[in-house]
């Protein structure tokens, strides 16, 4: 697993809390309909752009950026999948992306509950969004394990604030 580039993502979220938003793949204040390539290529190219992402959006926004500054990792065609680009980021197998995909949906409880995403942006401040976003990026860099919302929410205090959005799935 790529520990460096997963520190990045931690300081990216740090650095803008209020850039941090979990119901979005990626958004523009600018454009919020917008197609998800168009505003990460504007994020790579701009970075103070006024763009918000998830934990996955931010990955994809600094891999974009990465192979502008000439990481020669990606190929085109990775920047514009999801999986390829996931795994080229993170230093794993593309057949293991689909092994870290509740990293990216706020699992709570494995096979019971998830949080909805707008509950978590709209119930808590871009402050709390960070310390959660940021303490399940470092359980995910130091476990390997993508089941960690539970925990990070817990471990933060959060997890009162967001149980109204709980759904059975």
């Amino acid at each position: 697993m790529d520990i460096a580039n997963i520190n990045r993502v931690i300081e990216q979220v740090k650095a803008e809390p209020a850039m941090f938003k979990m119901s979005h793949w990626v958004s523009s204040a600018a454009d919020p309909y917008n197609d998800s390539r168009s505003i990460v290529k504007q994020a790579a190219d701009a970075p103070a752009c006024g763009t918000a992402a998830c934990l996955g959006g931010w990955m994809h926004i600094l891999a974009m950026r990465d192979a502008k500054n000439g990481d020669g990792r990606y190929e085109d065609d990775d920047l514009y999948s999801y999986d390829r680009m996931l795994a080229k980021f993170l230093g794993i197998a593309p057949h293991n992306v689909q092994e870290i995909v509740p990293l990216f949906s706020i699992g709570v409880k494995p096979g019971e509950e998830r949080v909805w995403m707008s509950t978590f942006d709209n119930e808590l401040t871009p402050e709390e969004r960070a310390a959660a976003g940021v303490r399940a990026l470092e359980l995910f860099r130091d476990t390997g394990e993508a089941r960690v919302w539970g925990q990070a929410l817990t471990e933060t205090g959060l997890y009162d604030k967001v149980e109204s959005g709980f759904v059975q799935i």
